[in-house]
């Protein structure tokens, strides 16, 4: 059968007494897109009875939010970027809560007829999902959150602001979603058999606090030992603590925090790429397209469909 255009797009914003956000959204026949931007000044808690079953790529970017399922078959908390897998059957009946002053996510639900190309008969953790699946039982790909990545980052960025209108848009979005579909698993593939860290929780606080801190120095040079003593960490439990909660190093994360710096102001901006480059501190602007490809897999300038 030929394939048809079925895309349609909305955005549109909500305001309650105490948070405002807005949504854009894109469906086509199985799948719907959903980009969110909110801002809080308390815990939002928002109840869903759902009777479909779905698979969600749930993406974290910023922010704090949590699904919780009534009868508890489903409990799952994300942070700033980390992302997960689900699979919500028969449905989903509980509640969402966003518990950070900001949030910005991305939810791409699918339903069989759309994520039933992904579906794998094999062993391993990947077979053994897929046969939660068939057999209508509620479950995640891993056993915790994974952290996002910069391909991953691109292609959620390719999402947001791809350039293309009409039935290429759609054949567009259909390529991202598999292609973000294809490194979740690949990353859930590297990181199986990882043990979830058993951290104290007054040490949780603790490197959330040291992210915190390295990400508001983002554009500001700093120490290790400034944010170790910053966070009231020593040196080895906030670089030890810091890889397994959030599976990357402290200047791996300002990495990643820089870059992503670095991919909004291409996006919306027109800054040129040298001033950009300076802006995060590289005196080169070819070393900031080096390490900007190393990162996303593309030049700076191939940001910008425009130029």
């Amino acid at each position: 059968m030929p394939a048809q255009y079925t895309l349609t797009e909305h955005k549109f914003r909500q305001t309650e007494d105490f948070a405002d956000s807005e949504v854009s959204t894109a469906s086509f026949e199985g799948v719907s897109i959903i980009f969110a931007n909110g801002y809080q000044q308390k815990e939002v808690t928002r109840e869903d009875d759902r009777t479909e079953s779905f698979l969600d790529m749930y993406f974290c970017l910023e922010g704090s939010s949590a699904a919780h399922s009534r009868d508890s078959s489903v409990t799952a908390t994300l942070t700033d970027a980390q992302h997960a897998l689900f699979y919500f059957s028969p449905g989903f009946h509980g509640h969402y809560s966003i518990t950070s002053p900001v949030i910005r996510l991305l939810s791409i639900e699918m339903e069989e007829q759309f994520f039933e190309r992904f579906m794998i008969d094999e062993d391993g953790f990947s077979g053994r999902f897929w046969d939660n699946v068939r057999s209508n039982r509620p479950a995640c790909l891993t056993h915790r959150p994974m952290p996002l990545t910069g391909r991953q980052m691109a292609a959620i960025s390719d999402l947001q602001y791809g350039r293309y209108s009409g039935f290429m848009k759609q054949l567009f979005l259909e390529s991202r979603i598999t292609d973000l579909f294809l490194l979740q698993m690949e990353q859930a593939q590297l990181l199986q058999g990882l043990r979830p860290p058993r951290i104290k929780a007054a040490d949780r606080d603790k490197l959330y606090a040291a992210r915190e801190f390295v990400k508001s120095r983002v554009l500001e040079p700093f120490t290790l030992l400034e944010v170790a003593r910053h966070c009231g960490l020593n040196d080895f439990k906030l670089k030890k603590g810091f890889r397994e909660l959030f599976g990357t190093t402290v200047f791996g994360y300002l990495n990643e925090v820089k870059m992503n710096h670095a991919l909004e102001l291409l996006r919306d901006t027109a800054r040129p790429v040298a001033d950009v480059a300076d802006s995060l501190g590289y005196s080169e602007a070819a070393n900031f397209s080096k390490a900007f490809k190393k990162h996303f897999g593309r030049l700076p300038k191939d940001i910008r469909y425009h130029d």
